[in-house]
């Protein structure tokens, strides 16, 4: 295959600090009979690239919006596995890619489900569409699973009393001040006692589990090379969708703010940029790719992976446990001697 990169986070990776677990491996052995810049639509005539490869099959019309339902089940299934590695790329290596990498980057997820399912089904411009509507869908999702969490793990309360809006407020204003979200602890302004526990607060744990690591099933754990570790901008995701959610408590009152990207690119890029400056200032110590492989590590045991009941460590009890059990049994009964319906 023309393999084909994403030239923006090339460009910006080159000027700017190296990301723990940047250079994660990825399963893209992909067939090399196929042009990654040809589709359905680009072939007027089969060609040796594109032997053994057929077109995608319609098992009914599009009625509006094209939808994997219009697909043959073969083509659904492979739909499937491709949003999904594509959704975990979004959250790996970039939640705003450009056009030209949200295509590159779906084709590349296509050939790649085709060989997860053993089929040689081409793509077209219509499953491309399919396949780069995560991008806009993502940050949807993800703020439906985590809004709950803000409310109750930061403390905001749903009422219309003066006295409850005036402390909404005044606790929006402290969790974006001096990016006071990340912090385990806000402190005490009042008395001088400042934030601690960067980037330890139980939010982030708790919005990666909802988000990746529900069950055996989702993506944290099905697509296990994007996630361990956790990638960095992954966090840096969870902040700017946790950023969001504050942003709605802003009046007092949560009210719906649009999770959109003209505005929250910048917050993400921010929150990027700090994990990276944390990490480079940490590096003696190891802190951010420790934190990383322990965020996965915790979804893991969140999503019950590996979970296995432990056997006995002995198959038999030993002579002395036995010849205890016997001691103790005749100190009981000498004890109560003469009243055998007391000894158990």
């Amino acid at each position: 295959i023309k393999r084909v990169r994403s030239t923006e986070s090339d460009a910006e990776d080159a000027q700017q600090l190296e990301e723990p677990g940047e250079k994660r491996p990825r399963s893209h052995a992909i067939h090399n009979d196929l042009d990654f810049n040809d589709s359905v639509e680009d072939k007027d005539t089969e060609d040796e690239e594109t032997t053994g490869w057929r077109n995608p099959k319609k098992i009914r019309a599009t009625q509006g919006r094209a939808a994997a339902r219009d697909y043959e089940p073969a083509v659904q299934q492979i739909l499937k596995i491709a949003t999904g590695l594509f959704r975990s790329r979004l959250t790996a290596e970039g939640a705003y890619p450009d056009r030209m990498a949200q295509i590159a980057w779906a084709k590349e997820a296509w050939l790649e489900a085709c060989q997860t399912c053993e089929a040689q089904i081409l793509f077209n411009n219509e499953i491309i569409q399919l396949i780069t509507n995560r991008v806009w869908q993502l940050s949807g999702e993800l703020k439906t699973k985590i809004r709950p969490l803000v409310e109750t793990m930061y403390g905001f309360e749903n009422s219309m009393k003066p006295a409850v809006v005036g402390r909404n407020r005044a606790l929006v204003e402290d969790l974006k001040t001096d990016f006071g979200l990340c912090y385990r602890s806000l402190g005490n302004p009042d008395e001088d006692v400042p934030h601690s526990g960067l980037y330890e607060h139980r939010i982030i744990q708790k919005a990666i589990n909802i988000a990746y690591y529900c069950n055996k099933k989702d993506k944290g754990v099905v697509y296990s090379q994007y996630f361990q570790p956790f990638p960095l901008r992954g966090v840096a995701l969870m902040l700017t969708v946790i950023e969001n959610c504050i942003d709605e408590w802003s009046e007092g009152e949560r009210m719906d703010v649009h999770f959109s990207e003209p505005t929250y690119k910048d917050v993400y890029d921010k929150h990027v940029v700090n994990l990276r400056r944390f990490d480079a200032q940490t590096k003696e110590y190891g802190i951010l790719p420790k934190m990383l492989k322990r965020l996965d590590a915790n979804g893991r045991l969140n999503a019950r992976v590996d979970v296995k009941v432990e056997a006995s460590r002995q198959t038999l009890l030993p002579d002395d446990a036995i010849a205890a059990a016997i001691r103790e049994y005749q100190e009981r009964a000498g004890e109560n001697s003469g009243d055998d319906d007391e000894f158990y």
